[in-house]
């Protein structure tokens, strides 16, 4: 029996059916000389936006396409910390998936959540996602300032 719920659900042949709309990739590696087709899955479109540095790190969404998206707001070229926000709309439903990449050692999200905040005014619905490199386990400052930023803009 397959459930009727749009996220998981399960057969008697224990096969999984998963319901995605969108899959998020941090640290791609992008770079110029590499075709989308590297990283497409079938039914779905490949979304990212790289300047194409000389270091690592990246984003890529892969959205189904029988939706609608557009990037919506993006990190700088020189920005540390990557992100990438991305609106997914289809059947009367909008929201916005932004994925964020922070390096190891780093913590540069305040400028990251600031931005969040401002896009927040015009959509209902947003997803946050990411490697932030963060242990929310510890009680660190890192972990507290993430949990902070988090906070600051989910009231």
């Amino acid at each position: 029996m397959v459930s009727t719920m749009p996220s998981i659900g399960v057969s008697t042949g224990l096969k999984l059916t998963i319901l995605i709309t969108c899959c998020v990739f941090c640290e791609t590696w992008l770079k110029p000389h590499i075709d989308d087709r590297f990283c497409e899955i079938s039914g779905f479109n490949v979304r990212h936006d790289r300047t194409y540095s000389s270091r690592g790190d990246g984003i890529a969404f892969n959205i189904k396409q029988n939706l609608n998206s557009k990037i919506v707001l993006k990190s700088g070229d020189d920005s540390i910390v990557e992100y990438l926000a991305v609106e997914i709309s289809g059947n009367n439903i909008k929201c916005v998936v932004m994925c964020v990449y922070n390096p190891n050692r780093c913590y540069c999200l305040d400028y990251v959540f600031s931005a969040l905040d401002e896009v927040s005014v015009a959509y209902e619905n947003i997803i946050l996602c990411g490697d932030f490199n963060v242990v929310l386990v510890v009680n660190d400052v890192r972990a507290t300032q993430l949990r902070d930023s988090y906070n600051s803009i989910s009231n």
